[in-house]
């Protein structure tokens, strides 16, 4: 039997862009929006279950397009958190944090990593509701080059022919999307952010055979050269995307043109440096950018801004699980895109439609529409007026269902 609930606030944001809806009702059918109305109907059934919130702002469920479920934020050093844990803790370590993620009011995230199966473990006792939390698209173990950046947790190839076995393996196993590493990074010994890893050719190689198989390819990128190869070989999203050369970190003009016309999206994982800002720790900014964390901020928030003029499509993403980035710091990457410049509602659109688009889930989530699945927040007030409030969901239902389940 379908049990239908009505949510009616005083305001609503479909994700989209387009102004606030006024005193909205929302009529909910099992785990699908069935109706979208300007006010309650007047022969409500008895059995429809209500919830009312004249001051709240209902929105879509929120999207994290760049996580890392299994490696914990509380580790300064991620490859002897990973080496020190068996499959079973890391399993239960992202658990929970997919718990906490749907308390930050985020009902879908995007796992870009993680050791062996075990972020398509949570994925999956998440889908059958063995356990709680956000839903999660994975990507398994990210593909590297031998001793590359993220070994410890990656499938490590080294020559076209393990490429292409690497992508086919992974597409059999299940994952929902291909990562590859173009870059070096940061918390792998050794790892120079500013040199590929991946050619083009190697990269337009596991895009054409990701492509054959319907997944999307994400890929790892820092350097403007490692972009660049991203550009030339298609691939569907780009993370992190800094620009960076020998010469240091500035948006690079020629390929923000690109990455515009060719309507990739990318996702710049401002939370590492805003959250870090204010740290000593020179290793924070990449000795290689010869920058400090706070420069190595202010850079990454000017180049935002410059992709944002040019109308490259921007979505969110934390990088969740890397030092200090809790699933609680998802808010801090919406206030990042806020200090570039974005609007409220433009904000809220990178992390509700533009994000389920990414991440090719548009018929899904990220809007408010009849047919959507029910994934919404409620907040206690106006984004528009006070953004703060984003932080402290008031409701959270995941596929029409409240969370928590005893409110």
């Amino acid at each position: 039997m379908t049990r239908y609930k009505l949510l009616t606030v005083g305001q609503l944001i479909d994700g989209t862009g387009a102004p606030p809806q006024k005193n909205a009702a929302i009529l909910i059918a099992g785990d699908r929006i069935q109706a979208v109305l300007p006010h309650p109907p007047a022969d409500l059934d008895e059995s429809v279950e209500t919830h009312a919130f004249p001051n709240g702002t209902l929105l879509p469920g929120l999207i994290d397009a760049h996580v890392h479920l299994t490696v914990d934020p509380g580790a300064y050093n991620t490859p002897e958190f990973i080496w020190a844990r068996n499959d079973d803790q890391l399993v239960d370590l992202g658990r929970r944090q997919a718990l906490q993620f749907l308390n930050a009011g985020v009902t879908t995230v995007r796992d870009l990593g993680a050791r062996h199966g075990v972020s398509l473990r949570v994925r999956d006792d998440l889908a059958a509701g063995r356990v709680t939390g956000a839903r999660v698209l994975a990507a398994g173990p990210a593909i590297t080059t031998v001793q590359g950046h993220g070994h410890f947790m990656g499938v490590e190839v080294a020559n076209h022919a393990e490429l292409a076995a690497a992508v086919d393996q992974l597409i059999a196993t299940g994952v929902d999307v291909i990562k590859l590493i173009g870059t070096g990074g940061g918390v792998t010994a050794g790892s120079d952010p500013l040199q590929p890893q991946f050619s083009a050719e190697a990269l337009t190689l596991a895009v054409e055979r990701a492509h054959r198989a319907g997944r999307r390819v994400a890929v790892h990128a820092h350097s403007a050269a490692g972009v660049r190869n991203c550009l030339d070989a298609g691939v569907d999203t780009i993370e992190h995307c800094t620009f960076a050369t020998s010469q240091g970190v500035a948006p690079d003009e020629h390929l923000i043109a690109r990455l515009a016309e060719q309507a990739v999206y990318v996702i710049p994982t401002l939370a590492p440096w805003y959250v870090l800002r204010d740290s000593d720790d020179a290793f924070l900014g990449f000795p290689q950018f010869g920058l400090s964390p706070r420069r190595m901020s202010d850079q990454v928030l000017a180049n935002l801004d410059q992709m944002r003029r040019a109308g490259v499509k921007l979505t969110i993403g934390t990088d969740a699980g890397t030092w200090k980035l809790t699933p609680a710091r998802f808010y801090d990457e919406l206030e990042g895109f806020r200090q570039a410049g974005f609007s409220a509602l433009e904000t809220i659109a990178a992390a509700t439609s533009v994000a389920a688009q990414a991440l090719g889930i548009e018929s899904e989530a990220g809007t408010i529409a009849a047919g959507q699945r029910a994934d919404l927040v409620i907040v206690p007030g106006d984004p528009t007026q006070d953004f703060s409030v984003l932080a402290r969901p008031a409701l959270v239902l995941q596929a029409g269902q409240i969370h928590p389940p005893d409110y």
